[in-house]
């Protein structure tokens, strides 16, 4: 069972912080993956990716490190504009 605890959706990929309890990291982002640009291109009458290359992840094992990660990914989409508007 997996639990979406916050993400991030930018122009060319997104950031999740997902807590779960099964070793199926790998089978939800590819369903993330498929389902998401599916609707895309659907939506948009197009075809193909939408993100380029392989996710990335990390394990998290203390609770301490969850807040600052947390932050990181609310604070990208600002920290993407601050650096296009220099």
């Amino acid at each position: 069972m997996s639990r979406e605890l916050t993400y991030c959706l930018m122009t060319n990929h997104y950031h999740l912080l997902i807590k779960t309890t099964q070793a199926n990291l790998s089978l939800a982002m590819q369903w993330i993956n498929v389902s998401y640009a599916a609707y895309y291109n659907k939506k948009r009458q197009r075809s193909g990716h939408l993100f380029q290359g392989r996710f990335k992840s990390i394990l998290i094992k203390a609770d301490e490190y969850l807040k600052p990660l947390s932050r990181y990914i609310h604070l990208n989409p600002q920290r993407i504009l601050s650096v296009i508007l220099l």
